[in-house]
């Protein structure tokens, strides 16, 4: 596996190769977790590609603090062996499980696909705690730069990126930014009506209303 292909970067290059090829010449984007920083990317790349852009419970930030046991991840001797213990089937079913506000949602262990993207996640997550200033510098950098009607939406329960993570990424964006009291990290699954009426509103906005 490459992780070249596999992080923002590569992954923003494969969908706009896609769009190119289906002549799409414009997409309103709704990105949730790994997610927001390929939809960064893309913009970064070709920002006229992206009418609108809905973030949800992401990461766009260089200097995020890794909390243990993660964060024994970044050290060279027991890294990569810690690396396949957190981040195994197992260990990711338990993190979706952990990852859930409330009331629960239909979040469950099919939502982690098959072997091969186990490995994916595994090598996405291992590199991003090792090497997160190289791999989000360039994400961070572009956030003030999005001029396309944005919004972002946050769980006031998500376990991974507090509450003030996301008000810090509308700040960046200067978006607009709804709270989903009760939510987990998960809110595609967890609150599917809300966040589609929030889709819908971005939608519904143009390049001159306000943020």
């Amino acid at each position: 596996m490459d992780l070249r292909e596999l992080h923002a970067e590569g992954q923003a290059s494969a969908l706009i190769d896609l769009l190119d090829e289906l002549a799409i010449v414009s997409v309103a984007i709704a990105a949730h977790d790994f997610g927001g920083p390929v939809a960064i990317a893309m913009h970064a790349k070709r920002p006229e590609l992206v009418s609108h852009l809905a973030l949800y419970s992401s990461n766009a930030f260089a200097d995020t603090p890794i909390p243990f046991p993660l964060s024994l991840v970044v050290f060279p001797l027991i890294g990569p062996l810690v690396s396949r213990l957190l981040f195994s089937r197992a260990s990711l079913h338990v993190m979706l499980k952990f990852g859930q506000g409330r009331p629960r949602g239909p979040v469950n262990g099919k939502n982690l696909g098959d072997d091969n993207q186990v490995r994916s996640t595994r090598l996405i997550f291992s590199e991003s705690l090792t090497r997160l200033a190289e791999l989000y510098g360039p994400i961070e950098r572009h956030l003030g730069n999005i001029a396309s009607p944005r919004t972002v939406g946050w769980g006031t329960s998500d376990p991974f990126f507090p509450i003030q993570q996301g008000e810090r990424t509308a700040h960046a964006m200067r978006a607009s930014f709804t709270r989903f009291p009760g939510a987990g990290h998960f809110l595609p699954e967890e609150r599917p009506r809300e966040i589609a009426a929030d889709i819908a509103a971005l939608v519904g906005r143009r390049n001159d209303a306000p943020h």
